[in-house]
């Protein structure tokens, strides 16, 4: 599966990323980025502050960003920096807030969480050794990430002796490393269950909004992860954004009505979903690049033989952005049925209506285009549309 992560930074050596700064001043480069967030207090001056020093540039222009929805980011603050050092004066927000700095003309960047009336120092650098401080909050969850980091590090050495130990086929040895490694594991549930309950807040709904970006949860495992919030973590920005998140997948979970679009086929014609006629109809997500989408492909040609006399029809959506490309999968895998796209790739408008971040993504709807399963591949994809034309055979 190929995913997509709106969210995801690169971490880049500095050294390459000063000469391309400036040989390419205004191209998209990664900075390093972590993740960082505290608390939720309540402050009556809603202006606050962010001073300090980027290595490796001297001079440009740096902006902070606050992330207001799964996808939209707006910028609140720019600066200009001179011999690295730069300053944000006056910064208005009126709660905690997920935000980045960044370098203007630059994805990516340095996460943290901007409160009220807080005054914060920094320093910007690639790779490890960077920081922002500033405020209680702050403080508070970078203690927590310490805590975590002490026992992940203790995790990865264990990991490793085991898989030693296992490799010169001492299994007795090998066990009693594996039961150090749960209780370590279960130490890590117990900080992050600790971490949650003392903090109703942005901090905890943050934690979990990472959480199952991270894992690219589906509609259960959101409602599960939200379940644990607080009402004060649920009424935070990020809490919010967790919300924005169940919301869109209940929109295309089992049982909804496919949302409806209307896409270019390969031939220049105009495709509309609503009025694609069959009994069983299988939309299909998909690219040139996507080995496992390729792979999945024999599946649907054999389906495609198998029952669309019985009503099966197929639509593919493609995320290329290249059409001699598109042109040439669609010829090379003999793909007969009805062929889509905008190549607009991940900013094709129907892939966020149907809320795709990794492909292949496969819909199988009714006849009335109501979703009946999603998620299907391979075997699994083959003998459930065969079953459902199995079902139909014997009404």
């Amino acid at each position: 599966m190929i995913k997509h992560n709106n969210s995801s930074i690169e971490t880049i050596n500095m050294q390459t990323f000063v000469s391309t700064y400036v040989k390419q001043k205004g191209k998209s480069l990664f900075l390093t980025a972590a993740l960082l967030c505290f608390p939720f207090l309540s402050f009556a001056q809603k202006t606050s502050s962010v001073t300090g020093e980027i290595k490796g540039l001297t001079e440009g222009k740096l902006q902070i960003l606050v992330r207001t929805s799964e996808t939209k980011w707006d910028t609140i603050s720019t600066t200009p920096f001179s011999n690295g050092m730069f300053s944000f004066s006056q910064i208005k927000v009126a709660r905690p807030m997920f935000a980045r700095i960044s370098v203007v003309g630059y994805q990516g960047g340095f996460n943290f969480f901007l409160e009220p009336n807080a005054t914060y120092k920094a320093l910007l650098r690639d790779g490890d050794g960077w920081f922002i401080t500033g405020g209680e909050l702050q403080n508070a969850q970078t203690e927590y990430q310490k805590g975590c980091g002490v026992l992940q590090n203790q995790l990865v050495a264990l990991q490793a002796k085991s898989d030693s130990l296992r490799k010169a086929l001492k299994y007795g040895s090998a066990s009693k490393v594996n039961d150090s490694i749960s209780t370590i594991k279960k130490e890590l549930d117990m900080l992050r269950t600790s971490y949650l309950g003392a903090n109703n807040n942005i901090l905890s709904a943050a934690l979990v909004l990472q959480e199952l970006e991270q894992m690219d949860a589906p509609l259960n495992a959101c409602k599960e992860l939200y379940a644990q919030l607080g009402e004060g973590a649920k009424a935070s920005s990020c809490g919010e954004i967790v919300n924005q998140r169940i919301q869109r997948l209940e929109k295309i979970s089992r049982g909804s009505k496919a949302p409806d679009f209307t896409l270019p086929t390969l031939d220049g014609k105009s495709f509309t979903l609503s009025a694609m006629q069959g009994k069983v109809k299988i939309v299909d997500f998909w690219a040139s690049w996507c080995g496992p989408c390729r792979l999945n492909n024999p599946v649907l040609r054999q389906l495609y033989a198998d029952f669309h006399s019985k009503g099966l029809e197929i639509v593919n959506i493609s995320l290329d952005e290249k059409r001699d490309r598109w042109v040439e999968a669609v010829k090379q895998d003999k793909l007969v049925w009805t062929q889509v796209s905008s190549l607009k790739g991940w900013k094709d408008p129907v892939t966020q209506l149907y809320s795709i971040t990794a492909i292949p993504a496969i819909f199988v709807l009714d006849a009335d285009n109501n979703i009946i399963a999603s998620g299907l591949h391979g075997e699994e994809l083959k003998n459930f549309v065969s079953g459902l034309f199995a079902e139909k055979g014997a009404k």
